[in-house]
């Protein structure tokens, strides 16, 4: 997004885990409209502090988490999202997974593998998870302070 605003070149890139279309909106079409609407230059800002947020967010998680901490936080946050059951489906390839958690694929089918002994199990692509409380200890949440130090660890 900012390079689009800047006119520079985007230092990042991405991929889509799914077909999906793309709008393309000429550079001089955002600029006039960021000049003459208020609202839509403030949801541009705003969208540029989400995505800056996010990207400090991983960036914070991948130095000072472990690579197994990272994937049961993943685990945490993909059983709340699909309901909190206990039970979900990995919607891609471990590949891709490994990949958007920071590390290799065979590091992530250890880890996968050593949290069994807290009660997650993983069958394919199906994820069960036996005991939360165990993975949140697992995946220090709530550890990392403001001052992005470890607490009581």
């Amino acid at each position: 997004m900012i390079a689009a605003i800047t006119d520079s070149i985007n230092p990042m890139s991405a991929r889509t885990l799914a077909r999906s279309d793309l709008l393309l909106v000429p550079l001089p079409v955002i600029h006039r409209l960021m000049d003459s609407d208020p609202a839509f230059a403030r949801a541009i800002a705003y969208e540029l502090a989400g995505d800056f947020r996010e990207i400090i967010e991983d960036f914070k998680s991948h130095r000072l988490r472990t690579s197994i901490e990272r994937v049961a936080e993943w685990i945490i946050g993909s059983d709340a999202a699909a309901g909190g059951t206990g039970s979900f489906v990995i919607p891609h390839d471990k590949c891709t997974l490994a990949s958007y958690l920071g590390m290799e694929p065979e590091s992530l089918s250890r880890n996968l593998a050593a949290l069994g002994n807290a009660g997650v199990s993983v069958r394919g692509r199906q994820v069960c998870v036996n005991d939360p409380a165990a993975l949140a200890e697992i995946a220090r949440l709530g550890r990392i302070d403001s001052h992005d130090q470890l607490v009581n660890g």
